[in-house]
């Protein structure tokens, strides 16, 4: 019941927020998410961890293991374990099941069930607004206030939090830090109250302070420069931030610091927005000398784009397909691969390549976003709709979704095509009667 409930909140969460639809991002997060979760205790099913571009400070986990990680803490992080600490405390309260017993509780002393009470959640925390409605009408007026986790709950999961934070290898001062800035502790980073969607409390930030004090010592923790690429990724491309500024920015970063991991892949970026792709590509290699990061996944997308934008996609297949075949199951070296034989003319390869990993991760939109791509540059506008089709779908936008579906069939001939069609189409309106259910029942 409570993957079925995840899976909802996932839906509405790309239907309502800006979900952010980054390979690289999305591999990164999960790298991150998949360390904390295999040092967790009470995983009792996969985590999905995704991107919404919103600067608010704040992550939000739900029932099914589904998390919710804005873009702002990103810009306020100022290295990986201080992220990492936010996401720990939030996959401990998917663990220690203090939502589920929340909901548990309410189902029992009101008369709408456990899902009506769990839709009504997963709206307040992808739409505050009517999110305050719907709890109020589900489990009554002032009520919905205890939603947000009780004193114990808080202090649970930031005790299991840091606990795990160390046993992922991260260092647990990134907590304690993160806490500070948000309690206002701190004399460094000025963090804008409005951006505060969970101020800590200071007595949090002092448990969690002693927690730290008491565990063994390590030699030093590593923090990886993908959190700085994904920093600066994050800056150039959804915080809406005009290149140039940036590029300067960086440019200065260098000058007092030439080997800063953010600076270095901020201004990589930066050139790229600007379609200045010469220079991005000599500021590639500068960033690969100095980190030693050829193989990196942020190195392998921007390579890739400034390939694409220099007319050299053919000269980069080799490359890629390479890459690809060492990492089957990387969402970005197949997309990379996938839009390079597209830009080279070789759209048959795209779809072969997209086929392969579809098979075995039927829920990513990008590659059904890609796969169409293919398909219109091969010349086959049907197998292009189905595909565009599925992306709908994954998108929460069914009635589009069907509606190509639909159109899809009147250019199939094959029975065993229009039969895979026609179950696409019954699948979607099982899922749109499901969410419809679902959201009826907050009402």
């Amino acid at each position: 019941k409570e993957i079925r409930l995840g899976k909802f909140f996932s839906r509405q969460a790309r239907r309502m927020l800006p979900v952010t639809d980054d390979p690289v991002i999305d591999e990164y997060l999960a790298s991150v998410g998949q360390k904390l979760i295999a040092a967790s205790d009470g995983v009792r099913f996969p985590f999905h961890f995704f991107l919404v571009t919103d600067p608010e400070l704040n992550a939000a986990a739900f029932l099914g293991g589904s998390v919710k990680v804005n873009s702002g803490l990103f810009h306020y992080a100022e290295n990986e374990s201080e992220l990492a600490g936010v996401l720990a405390h939030e996959v401990s309260h998917i663990t220690r099941r203090h939502l589920a017993q929340f909901i548990e509780a309410s189902s029992r002393s009101n008369k709408l069930t456990f899902a009506g009470i769990a839709g009504a959640i997963a709206l307040s925390m992808l739409n505050p607004a009517l999110g305050a409605a719907a709890l109020t009408t589900a489990i009554g007026a002032g009520i919905q206030a205890q939603i947000t986790y009780t004193r114990e709950h808080e202090m649970d999961a930031d005790s299991v939090g840091i606990r795990t934070l160390y046993k992922a290898g991260f260092d647990p001062e990134g907590m304690v830090s993160f806490f500070a800035k948000l309690s206002g502790l701190t004399g460094g980073i000025s963090i804008p109250q409005g951006l505060l969607t969970h101020p800590v409390p200071e007595y949090r930030v002092a448990a969690a302070r002693s927690m730290a004090a008491g565990m063994p010592k390590r030699p030093s923790y590593f923090n990886s420069p993908d959190f700085y690429f994904a920093k600066a990724r994050i800056a150039v491309r959804y915080e809406r931030a005009d290149p140039e500024l940036l590029l300067a920015a960086y440019q200065k970063k260098l000058d007092r610091s030439p080997s800063d991991p953010e600076a270095l892949y901020g201004r990589v970026m930066a050139l790229m927005e600007l379609g200045r792709f010469h220079a991005a590509d000599e500021a590639l290699d500068i960033l690969v000398r100095k980190t030693g990061r050829k193989d990196n996944l942020f190195v392998i997308d921007a390579e890739t784009d400034i390939s694409i934008g220099l007319g050299n996609s053919k000269a980069m297949l080799p490359r890629l397909e390479q890459l690809a075949a060492s990492r089957p199951d990387s969402l970005t070296v197949v997309l990379n691969l996938a839009n390079l034989c597209i830009s080279a003319g070789q759209a048959k390869k795209a779809v072969s390549v997209l086929d392969a990993y579809e098979r075995k991760h039927d829920d990513s939109p990008l590659v059904y976003d890609m796969l169409a791509r293919a398909w219109t540059a091969a010349g086959n506008p049907g197998k292009s709709k189905i595909a565009k089709g599925r992306y709908y779908a994954l998108n929460d936008n069914f009635g589009e979704s069907n509606a190509l579906l639909n159109s899809a069939l009147t250019y199939t001939k094959s029975r065993l095509d229009r039969a895979y069609i026609e179950g696409l189409i019954i699948r979607n309106h099982e899922l749109e009667r499901e969410d419809q259910e679902l959201s009826e029942s907050v009402r």
